[in-house]
């Protein structure tokens, strides 16, 4: 390590000042760098590790606490894509009982819910187009 030059080493502190500001051509504030001794790098060192030390014990936290947030987040998301998906398609996705009647007049299978809704219409797939007399009997019960 480069060892430090003191102007008037000679003298005390507050001489050296004064000798200092008197003869100085200009005096301003202001950063600048200063070298660290052998100690004060080991120092720094120590403090860097505690830091460090700190920094990740308040990140495993943050972690833990974020971790929270997100799975409180999750039902709004899902339901806020379910909202979005409904407004831009204009249908919404539900479960229940579908009830498929044929209609045979024209080649369709119409679906309907519980509360008697069309919800869609198909054509007839070919084992559908022929009624068997047990349906039929069974329809008209």
């Amino acid at each position: 390590m480069n060892e430090v030059k003191i102007f008037r080493g000679d003298l005390d502190e507050q001489h050296r000042l004064s000798i200092l500001e008197n003869n100085a051509d200009k005096i301003e504030d202001g950063m600048y760098i200063m070298p660290l001794s052998e100690e004060e790098i080991y120092s720094r060192r120590e403090t860097l590790g505690e830091l460090m030390i700190k920094q990740n014990t308040i990140k495993e936290e943050m972690k833990m606490v974020i971790s929270e947030y997100k799975d409180k987040l999750k039902p709004i998301n899902t339901s806020i894509a379910d909202t979005l998906t409904e407004i831009k398609t204009g249908q919404q996705e539900c479960s229940g009982r579908q009830y498929s009647i044929a209609d045979y007049e024209n080649g369709l299978m119409e679906i309907y819910d519980k509360r008697g809704h069309l919800i869609r219409t198909r054509r007839l797939k070919p084992e559908e187009q022929q009624t068997s007399i047990l349906s039929l009997a069974s329809n008209n019960k």
